[in-house]
């Protein structure tokens, strides 16, 4: 049947507020929990300073809100009150259940229709008319009672799952630190004689560097620091005899980005990736920018390669994610160009040790930040770059491994 075939949806009269006792219960949307059911605080007109029109409803009445439907909040009244008139009071003829009718109304089927037909861009809204439309599925009286009784008997157990789910992803997210730990300290995987030592490695790369600074591709940084083994933390003193320490700067490039100006339209709505550190999730090796540039946009921004991490340098110090893409970022985020494999480098710029040492060497007045220099002089371990190889195939198997886990229990 159609919803208004079976209540007198939206026909609701406003009552002024001065008609309205100062101890009486005013419901407003943000007391309702989205997509629970649920009323999570109570307030009377005196403690809301309300003074707009309002609806009356009753004990056992079906509350549902009209504005921003995609939030999904529908309750039962479990007193009698006022709410504001965003929200609406349902009567239901023949005896039908508004606790089933709560049920449906916030099943994924209804849901569908009314965002689907909802108008308004920013504060969307069920239009009456398309309310009264709407198509309703209506069981006999007692199966309605039947539904709602078992749907009482399996949401709580369904919390309980969601809570040890939640505990779980905890779990696998310390399980996945502790991997990172164990591997940029050498003791993920067995070590092998035979590979050429870090240092070569390091010696090469400083070579390259010497190369691209002669032709004037790169700048030589006029701070550089050496960091020798065992020298200040604890992480050095164990480390594989073939592993050395560096800094980050020794081992990539580091890039700060920035922001073509917003005045000129012609820079943006491209198709060319536009990072800002909101695009970036921590642990998430594949990222979706937010924005983009237009070929004009990236002529005046700087191009960063792909298979590049993005390191968050104000706020959320260390946030990074991994690009496969060429893009561009804005100047809250180091891009750190790779001379390395690019996984690891991204593996350990994910690692709580490398995060810690960013964090420690950021000033802060209100917010904190890191700039390209200090973010260069970051301590680097370094592997050889066979077994750096080696120590990716392993994270990428273990954290296959637990996201399977994670996603077998949501």
């Amino acid at each position: 049947m159609r919803l208004g075939a079976i209540c007198p949806y939206g026909d609701n009269k406003a009552i002024p507020s001065d008609s309205i006792s100062e101890s009486s219960w005013i419901l407003d949307l943000e007391d309702i929990e989205k997509d629970t059911g649920l009323i999570k605080h109570y307030a009377t007109k005196t403690e809301r300073n309300s003074v707009s029109n309002k609806y009356a409803f009753t004990t056992g009445q079906l509350l549902y809100s009209k504005l921003r439907p995609y939030l999904n909040k529908v309750v039962i009244a479990t007193k009698d009150g006022y709410c504001t008139t965003e929200i609406l009071p349902l009567i239901f003829y023949g005896n039908i259940s508004a606790q089933y009718m709560q049920i449906f109304m916030m099943s994924p089927t209804f849901l569908a229709y009314v965002n689907m037909i909802s108008y308004g861009v920013k504060m969307p809204r069920l239009g009456t008319s398309d309310g009264k439309n709407a198509l309703i599925a209506i069981s006999p009286i007692n199966e309605q009672l039947r539904i709602r009784k078992q749907f009482d008997i399996i949401i709580p157990l369904l919390r309980k799952i969601e809570k040890h789910s939640d505990t779980l992803h905890s779990n696998i997210l310390a399980t996945k630190s502790k991997i990172l730990d164990l591997a940029i300290r050498g003791k993920l995987i067995p070590q092998d004689p035979n590979d050429e030592p870090a240092s070569v490695l390091l010696e090469r790369i400083r070579t390259e560097k010497e190369e691209l600074i002669k032709q004037g591709k790169i700048k030589r940084d006029k701070k550089e620091s050496v960091i020798f083994k065992g020298d200040d933390n604890s992480y050095y003193q164990d480390l594989p005899e073939n592993w050395s320490v560096c800094t980050l700067g020794d081992i990539s490039e580091i890039v700060t980005g920035g922001t073509p100006s917003k005045s000129n339209k012609d820079y943006y709505n491209g198709s060319f990736p536009f990072f800002k550190p909101a695009d970036l999730e921590q642990g998430v090796n594949t990222i979706i920018s937010s924005e983009y540039l237009s070929d004009e946009g990236k002529n005046v921004s700087r191009v960063i390669p792909e298979q590049s991490t993005l390191i968050c340098c104000i706020g959320t110090i260390g946030k990074c994610g991994f690009v496969r893409c060429e893009c561009a970022t804005n100047q809250q985020i180091n891009a750190v160009i790779p001379y390395i494999e690019p996984k690891y480098m991204y593996y350990f710029c994910n690692s709580q040790f490398f995060i810690n040492e960013l964090k420690r060497n950021a000033s802060a007045t209100t917010v904190a930040i890191i700039n390209k220099s200090k973010t260069a002089k970051t301590p680097f371990l370094l592997p050889p770059v066979t077994e750096q190889k080696r120590i990716v195939d392993e994270i990428e198997k273990i954290f296959a491994t637990l996201d399977d886990i994670a996603n077998q229990v949501a």
